[in-house]
């Protein structure tokens, strides 16, 4: 992407070179983009008046790719995914996971910025130096509504509840897509049993587990709470 003229004065050599016999030496190494013209005349005068004392000197230069950036969310929330809740001891509790973001109706949940694509480079031989593009992701939404505004895209609840997200990829073609799954529900709805897989259930609305409630776990709903299996001996649940 450079090329320098390096400098090793010989003493017994007489002269140095002129303007031309740099831009001769440059097309003779295929050279024929981004030559500076105006810094090799500066290094011509400085070589004849003796006062150049580095040992090399930028001469041509290519443009080097700029690489897109991926689209990207977020949200109104902590995003983040914690292991448990950490202790004034230092201790991680892991029966307090994340809580689940509540939202109200109409309410802003996040917004999607667009990707960027690359702009490409170019080599002293003058060729193209491809950049990478950004890569983007779908969203699929549920009780959910999206409005484009100054070129990103924000999503807004169409309901009370709670939100979901996850994403997942998918092919299409030859290359992998990534899709995001956003959701707002009045259900929450536990796949398995509520232990240190979802951490304790604290929700305002409704709550269906399919599997049991573990020892020493708690579920809290401001609706109903139906479980599918059992409530074990010193689990709480309160609705």
């Amino acid at each position: 992407m450079e090329a320098h003229f390096i400098h090793l004065p010989q003493g017994d050599l007489k002269g140095s070179p002129a303007v031309e016999d740099i831009h001769s030496l440059l097309e003779l190494c295929g050279v024929r983009v981004g030559i500076q013209t105006d810094r090799i005349e500066r290094l011509c005068k400085r070589l004849q008046a003796g006062t150049f004392h580095r040992t090399d000197f930028l001469i041509a230069q290519g443009k080097s790719p700029i690489h897109g950036k991926d689209a990207h969310m977020t949200f109104t929330f902590d995003a983040e995914k914690k292991p448990g809740e950490i202790l004034e001891d230092g201790r991680i509790d892991f029966k307090e996971r994340d809580p689940i973001p509540m939202v109200k109706a109409d309410e802003l949940i996040g917004e999607k910025l667009s990707r960027i694509g690359g702009v490409a480079g170019i080599n002293l031989r003058g060729e193209e130096i491809p950049a990478d593009d950004g890569q983007d992701f779908l969203v699929s939404v549920k009780n959910v509504r999206e409005s484009e505004e100054e070129g990103r895209i924000k999503f807004y609840s169409d309901i009370e509840g709670g939100v979901t997200f996850q994403k997942a990829g998918r092919k299409s073609r030859s290359r992998k897509v990534e899709k995001m799954v956003l959701s707002v529900y009045k259900l929450y709805e536990v796949p398995g049993d509520v232990g240190y897989e979802t951490g304790n259930i604290d929700f305002s609305g409704d709550v269906y587990i399919k599997g049991s409630v573990k020892a020493h776990f708690s579920v809290k709903a401001s609706g109903s709470v139906i479980i599918a299996g059992q409530v074990e001996l010193g689990a709480s649940v309160v609705a």
